[in-house]
C-alpha cells in the first residue's frame, strides 16, 4: 500500500497498426462465428461487421501482414524501464484482459492511419513465481485521436521475480450470482488446428504450435491461445445475449485461470445480473470451463444491452433468437438453459433435445443413473421441468395411487434372471468403497444400480452453516476449525498399549489380538513362536522352517491379486499363517498353544471423551474362532504412568462359551503436544477409493503408527461441481457424530487443508464395505441381517436425535470393523438440524432406496425416509435383490411408486414380513418409526431376541467375523484400487495422482486464489493463497476462478413438479407373500 512503482505511467511510442476485411472474417472465421452469423463472415452482407473483440490481435500484428517472429518482435517492443530488470518474453502467460468499446471498429483501416497507444499502469514482484506487468493500450484514429476501444491486461513473467520491486493490489471478484442457474450455456469444442487458424490472426507464440515451449513451462504440450478461450467466450456473449450484435457490448473482462488443451470443449455459463447503469448496460457475469475440468476463464463481467427474443439488428434474426427451453431435458447443456455447440448444433442455435420423456446426458449434473446408456437428468429450475415432472407424466394414465394405502399392483419384486439372485451387488461395480462414495457420485457406475444424486431445493438450503471465520494459521487445525463450526476435541494425547502375552487360554493355532480404542483397530501378528511354549514337542526341522515363515507378518501388498467372481467365497489370501505354518503335512496338532507371547505395541491418538479400550483375542487358523475378550474403561489420569496387569478373558454377551485364560497388558497416556496436523504427518499406504472429487487412501500416521483412511478431496473439483457446502456439512456432521457417543458411525478423527485439497481423517474399518459381502454371499440368513439392521437402527437413532436425516442407506455407505461390528459413513447426502417433523425438499439418494414422497410430494419430506430405505435394505439383505429394482429408471420410479412386493417363500420370518411391511408404508405418518423414530422400530417383535442396552455397548457377538490378515489387510476393498499404487508405471496406474502423492510429490502446484480459499474456511483455517503460492516455480495456471455457488436443483412451490395429487384403489398394507419358490 503506497508502494511506488518504477513503471507507472511509462509510455510507448505509438505504433501504427492497420487492418483488412479478409483479417476480420479470418478472425470471426477461428473464434467460432457460424453461419447463421453471415454480417461476421461475408463482406457483402449489408451489416458485414468486425467482431468488437477484434482490436486484441493488433498489437501482434501492427501493420503487417507477414509472418513475424514473436519472441522478436515481444522483445523490441517491450520498453526498458528505469528500476524494472528485462524480462523475457519466451517465458509469459497472460492474467487477465479487459475491452472498452466506444466506438465500433470499420470493417478495414484503409482510408485512414490508426495506432495503438500504449502505457504501463504497473509492474509488480511477486517473487520467485515471476513478475507481473499492467498495460494499457488504445487503438486510436491518429488524425481524430478519437479513441475506439482500449485494452487493459497484466501479464505474468515465469519465474522473473525477486528482484525487490512492489508487491502490488489485490484484483477485485466478480463471482456469478450465488443460487442463480445460467441463464445461457455455449460449447465450443476444439481440435488439433484450432491453435494453428487461431495463431495466423497475428498472434505466432510458439506456444501454442510447437511442443518444446510448453513442456519447458511445464504444460506438457501445446496449449491453446489464452486469448482464444477469451475471443470465445466474448463471442458466446454477443451471440447469446446481445443477439449478434457487435454494438450490444461496452466492456468485457475475464482472468485466464487455467490452459486449454486441443480437444478440450470449452463451456461459457453466463449470467445476466439485472443490474443495468444509467446508460441502459446490464452487468453480466460469466466464467468458461473445460468440459469435465477446470475453470479457464474465471472473473468474468462484461456490460451489454440484452437484445429482446427474436431481436437481431444486424444478422438473421430467425436464426439467432435466444432458443426456449424444451418441455424436455435438452441433451446439450448441463443445466436448464439455452445450449449452443459450435460443431453439433444447428445453424439456427437451437438445442437438438431428445424426445419427450427420454433420458439424456449431462456431464455435471445427475448421477441418479439407470442402468442402461441413457441417463435420467434431474436438473431443475424454478418452473423448469424435473425428474419428477417426467416420471409424473408417465404415470398419470397409470395405476392411482393413494397416499394411506400401500396397495402396490405391478411384479416389482420379481427376482430378476428368472428367479436367481439378483445380478447387483456386482463384481464390477468400481464406485468407490465405503468412505468415498460421496465423491464418486458424478461419476456414472458400472452396475445396474444408480449412483447417489443430490439435488438442491430452494426450501433446503445449506448443509450446515458455515460462517466464515477471521482466524489464520499457517498449519491445519487438528479436528478441524474454529469459530462458529462445529468443532473436535484437540487430540488430548497418545495412548500406548502392549500386548504382551496370554495364559491358559484355550489351546489354538495361530491366535492373533484385535484392539479397539474411540473406534480405531488394531490388529496383531501371529504370536512369536521362537519365545513361547507349545502344546506339543516340536517337529521336525523342515517344520520349524514353515513356522519361521510363518511367523513373518504377511503385508496387504504380498501375494497375488485374485478377482473374486460373484457368489463365490473371498477369500484374503491364497494362502493364510495357520497354512504355512502347518507345512505340506497338516501338522496343526503340533503347532496348537495355550500361552501364546506377541510383544505386539501401538499407539493410539486420544481424540474424544470415549476412553474405553476392547481387546479380543482369535483364532485365524480356526475359521476366526473367537477366544475371549476384555473391556477396560479407562481413567487416563490413572495412566500417567505406564500400568501393566494380568487382565481375565471374558465370553462375549449373549452367548454361552468357554472362556478360559488372561492377558497381560501394559497401558501408559502421554499429553501429546502437537496441535495441529497436515499430510506431512501421515504416510500413504494403499489407495482403497477413487471418484470424482478425490481419492480415498489408507494411510499410516507417522508417530504413532495408526492406520486411518483419509479421503482427499481437490478443492477445484469441488468449486468447479459447486458442491462446497456440501463438503463443508459432511465434515460437520462427522465432528458433531464424533463428539457424541455413536458407536455405529464412523468417527473422524482429523481434519485440514492445504492450498489444493481437503483431508478428512476417519477410523479405517477393515472389515470393507457391507456391498462386498453381500455381494459374496447373494444373500445373509435372516439373523445376520437382523444383527447389521439392528444398529443400523441404533445409528439412525443417534442422527435422528441430533436433528440429522441421512437420505443415502445402503449397502456401500456400511462398512464393518474388525469385529464384525457395522459404521455408518458417508454423510455427503445429509443434512443437519431437521428437527422433529420438519420438511426438507431436496432430491436427493441413490434410486432403488428412495421413498415415495421423495418422488411425489412437493411439500417435502421428514426423516421418515431413512426409513423406508432401511425397509428396502433389509429386503435386500435377506432375499438378494432390491424389491423395486428395473432396467430403466422410470419404471423404477413407477415400482416404487405403486410396485407389488414379493417375498421369496424362503425368505423372512413373519415377524420380518411384517417389519419391512412396516417400513414400506408409502404414507410417511402410517409409515414404522413416525410415532415413535427408532424407539418404535426397536420395540417390534423382529427385535425380541435383541439386548438393545447390551447391543448399543457393543457387548453382543457379531454373528460374522471378517478374515484379516492385520492391520494393514485391504482384501476387503477393490483390488483395481489397492494395486494402483503397485503397477509397474503410471500407465498402469489407476490413479497417476494417488501415486504422485504417495510418492510425496507436491500436487499442489497451482492452488486457488485467496477468494475461493475463503469459501473453505469452515473446514479449516489456513492462510490465503496468494500469487506465489499459486505458481510455486511453475506458470501452467493462473487459476483466480470464482465459481463458488452452490448447485441448485430447485423445485417452485407448483402442484405440477411431483406426482401429487394421483388416487389410490387399494387397501393399506396388501403385500403378496405367494411367490413361487427360487
Amino acid at each position: 500500500m503506497g508502494e511506488k512503482n518504477p513503471g507507472a505511467g511509462h509510455k510507448s511510442p505509438p505504433v501504427e497498426v492497420s487492418w483488412l476485411k479478409r483479417d476480420v472474417l479470418l478472425f470471426a472465421n477461428s473464434i467460432g462465428a457460424t453461419a447463421d452469423e453471415l454480417h461476421y463472415l461475408y463482406e457483402l452482407h449489408p451489416n458485414f461487421a468486425a467482431f468488437p473483440t477484434y482490436p486484441i490481435i493488433l498489437p501482434f500484428k501492427n501493420n503487417t501482414q507477414e509472418v513475424i517472429d514473436f519472441y522478436a518482435a515481444q522483445a523490441s517492443s517491450r520498453p526498458d524501464i528505469p528500476g524494472v530488470p528485462k524480462l523475457d518474453s519466451r517465458r509469459v502467460l497472460d492474467g487477465e484482459r479487459k475491452m472498452i468499446f466506444y466506438k465500433p471498429i470499420p470493417t478495414t483501416s484503409a482510408g485512414s492511419k490508426f495506432e495503438s497507444r500504449h502505457k504501463v499502469l504497473g509492474v509488480y514482484d511477486k517473487g520467485k513465481p515471476g513478475t507481473v506487468m499492467e498495460t494499457q493500450t488504445d487503438i486510436v484514429d491518429a488524425k481524430s485521436g478519437e479513441v475506439y476501444c482500449s485494452m487493459i491486461g497484466s501479464a505474468f513473467f515465469v519465474g522473473q521475480g525477486n528482484w525487490g520491486g512492489p508487491k502490488g493490489p489485490k484484483g477485485e471478484n466478480f463471482p456469478p450470482p450465488e443460487g442463480k442457474k445460467p441463464d445461457a450455456v455455449h460449447e465450443n469444442v476444439t481440435t488439433e488446428e484450432t491453435a494453428a487458424l487461431y495463431r495466423l490472426n497475428g498472434d505466432y507464440n510458439p506456444l501454442h504450435i510447437d511442443p518444446e515451449p510448453g513442456k519447458k513451462m511445464g504444460f506438457g504440450g501445446v496449449i491453446i491461445h489464452g486469448l482464444y478461450s477469451w475471443n470465445v467466450t466474448a463471442h458466446a456473449l454477443v451471440k447469446l445475449i446481445g443477439g449478434g450484435d457487435p454494438a450490444s457490448i461496452r466492456e468485457y473482462a475475464a482472468r485466464f485461470a487455467s490452459p486449454v488443451k486441443p480437444g478440450d470443449t470449452v463451456v461459457t455459463e453466463i449470467w445476466k445480473t439485472g443490474k443495468v447503469d444509467g446508460e441502459g448496460w446490464e452487468e453480466v457475469r460469466f466464467h468458461a470451463k473445460v468440459k469435465g475440468g477446470k475453470v479457464c476463464l474465471s472473473n468474468g463481467r462484461a456490460k451489454m444491452r440484452v437484445a429482446k427474443q427474436g431481436g437481431n439488428p444486424r444478422g438473421p434474426a430467425a436464426n439467432v433468437d435466444k432458443p426456449k427451453r424444451p418441455g424436455h431435458i435438452s441433451n446439450k447443456s448441463s443445466s436448464a438453459v439455452p445450449t449452443l455447440s459450435t460443431t453439433t448444433e444447428p445453424p439456427s442455435g437451437r438445442a437438438q433435445a431428445p424426445p419427450p420423456c427420454t433420458a439424456s446426458a449431462s456431464s455435471t449434473t445427475s448421477t441418479l443413473r439407470p442402468p442402461t446408456a441413457t441417463t435420467a437428468n434431474m436438473t431443475s429450475s424454478f418452473g423448469q421441468h424435473t425428474a419428477a415432472d417426467l416420471l409424473r407424466q408417465s404415470l398419470m394414465h397409470g395405476k392411482p395411487h393413494d397416499e394411506d394405502h400401500d396397495h402396490i399392483g405391478s411384479g416389482a419384486s420379481t427376482p430378476p434372471n428368472g428367479g436367481t439372485a439378483t445380478p447387483r451387488p456386482d463384481l464390477h461395480d468400481k464406485r468407490l468403497p465405503g468412505l468415498s462414495n460421496y465423491f464418486a457420485q458424478n461419476t456414472p457406475p458400472h452396475t445396474p444400480r444408480t449412483g447417489s444424486y443430490a439435488g438442491r431445493s430452494r426450501n433446503d438450503d445449506d448443509v450446515a452453516n458455515v460462517p466464515h471465520a477471521n482466524n489464520k494459521t499457517s498449519h491445519s487445525e487438528s479436528g478441524g476449525s474454529r469459530a462458529h463450526s462445529p468443532t473436535m476435541n484437540q487430540a488430548r494425547g497418545q495412548l500406548e498399549v502392549s500386548i504382551e502375552e496370554a495364559r491358559g487360554i484355550r489351546p489354538s493355532v495361530d491366535p492373533y489380538v484385535v484392539c479397539i480404542f474411540q473406534l480405531n483397530e488394531d490388529i496383531s501378528g501371529g504370536p512369536k513362536e521362537d519365545e513361547m511354549d507349545c502344546a506339543v514337542e516340536n517337529g521336525p526341522a523342515d517344520d520349524n522352517l514353515a513356522r519361521g515363515v510363518a511367523m513373518k507378518r504377511i503385508g496387504s501388498g504380498s501375494g497375488t491379486p485374485m478377482a473374486i467372481p460373484v457368489n463365490m467365497s473371498r477369500q484374503t489370501s491364497s494362502s493364510n499363517i495357520a497354512e504355512m505354518r502347518r507345512g505340506s503335512h497338516n501338522r496343526a496338532a503340533h503347532q496348537e498353544t495355550t500361552d501364546p507371547i506377541w510383544r505386539h505395541k501401538t499407539t493410539f491418538d486420544v481424540v474424544g471423551d470415549n476412553n474405553e479400550i476392547d481387546i479380543s483375542v482369535y483364532d485365524r487358523a480356526n475359521n476366526e474362532s473367537f477366544i475371549g475378550h476384555v473391556r477396560l474403561p479407562l481413567n487416563l489420569d490413572d495412566y500417567e504412568h505406564q500400568h501393566e496387569d494380568w487382565y481375565k478373558l471374558q465370553a462375549r454377551e449373549g452367548r454361552k462359551e468357554t472362556v478360559t485364560g488372561e492377558i497381560h497388558l501394559s497401558i501408559a497416556f502421554h499429553v501429546k503436544g502437537k496441535k495441529t496436523f497436515g499430510p506431512d504427518d501421515f504416510e500413504i499406504l494403499k489407495l482403497i477409493g477413487k471418484g470424482t472429487f478425490g481419492q480415498v487412501f489408507q494411510v499410516r500416521k507417522k508417530d504413532t503408527k495408526r492406520i486411518y483412511a483419509m479421503k482427499v478431496l481437490s478443492k477445484k473439483v469441488i468449486v468447479q461441481k459447486k458442491e462446497i457446502q456440501h463438503t463443508i456439512g459432511e465434515r460437520n456432521i462427522l465432528v458433531r457424530t464424533a463428539t457424541t457417543d455413536s458407536p455405529f458411525i464412523v468417527g473422524l478423527k482429523f481434519s485440514f487443508q492445504t492450498a489444493a485439497d481437503l483431508y478428512l481423517v476417519t477410523d479405517y474399518m477393515s472389515g470393507g464395505e457391507l456391498f462386498w459381502h453381500l455381494q459374496k454371499e447373494g444373500r445373509f440368513v435372516e439373523e445376520r441381517a437382523k444383527f447389521y439392521i439392528a444398529e443400523l437402527i441404533l445409528a439412525l437413532r443417534h442422527l435422528h436425535q441430533h436433528d440429522i436425516v441421512y437420505r443415502d442407506l445402503k449397502p456401500e455407505n456400511i462398512l464393518l470393523d474388525a469385529n464384525g461390528h457395522i459404521a455408518l459413513c458417508d454423510f455427503g447426502l445429509s443434512k443437519a438440524n431437521l428437527a422433529k417433523n420438519d420438511t426438507t425438499n431436496t432430491f436427493c439418494g441413490t434410486t432403488e432406496y428412495l421413498a415415495p414422497e421423495v418422488l411425489l410430494d412437493e411439500q417435502g419430506y421428514t426423516k421418515m425416509v431413512d426409513f423406508w430405505s432401511l425397509g428396502v435394505l433389509v429386503f435386500e439383505m435377506c432375499c438378494g435383490w432390491s424389491p423395486f429394482y428395473a432396467e430403466d429408471t422410470q419404471q423404477m420410479y413407477k415400482n416404487i411408486a405403486f410396485g407389488k412386493v414379493r417375498f421369496p417363500r424362503d425368505a423372512l420370518s413373519a415377524d420380518g414380513r411384517s417389519f419391512v411391511k412396516g417400513l414400506l408404508n408409502r404414507n410417511p405418518s402410517h409409515r414404522l418409526g413416525a410415532k415413535g423414530d427408532a424407539e418404535e422400530l426397536m420395540a417390534q417383535p423382529f427385535f425380541n431376541d435383541i439386548d438393545w442396552d447390551a447391543l448399543s455397548k457393543k457387548l453382543c457377538s457379531p454373528p460374522f467375523k471378517p478374515k484379516l490378515k492385520g492391520e494393514l489387510d485391504t482384501s476387503n476393498f477393490d483390488p483395481e484400487f489397492t494395486n494402483a499404487l503397485n503397477a509397474g508405471g503410471e500407465s498402469n496406474s489407476l490413479n497417476a495422482r494417488a501415486a504422485a502423492l504417495a510418492s510425496g510429490i507436491n500436487t499442489d502446484s497451482t492452488p486457488l486464489s485467496p477468494t475461493m480459499q475463503n469459501q473453505f474456511k469452515g473446514f479449516t483455517f489456513v492462510d490465503e493463497s496468494t500469487l506465489e503460492q499459486q505458481f510455486g516455480g511453475r506458470g501452467d495456471d493462473m487459476d483466480y476462478t470464482t465459481d463458488n455457488n452452490r448447485l441448485s436443483r430447485t423445485f417452485s412451490n407448483k402442484a405440477g413438479d411431483r406426482m401429487s395429487g394421483l388416487e389410490p384403489t387399494s387397501a393399506d398394507g396388501e403385500f403378496s407373500h405367494g411367490m413361487d419358490d427360487l
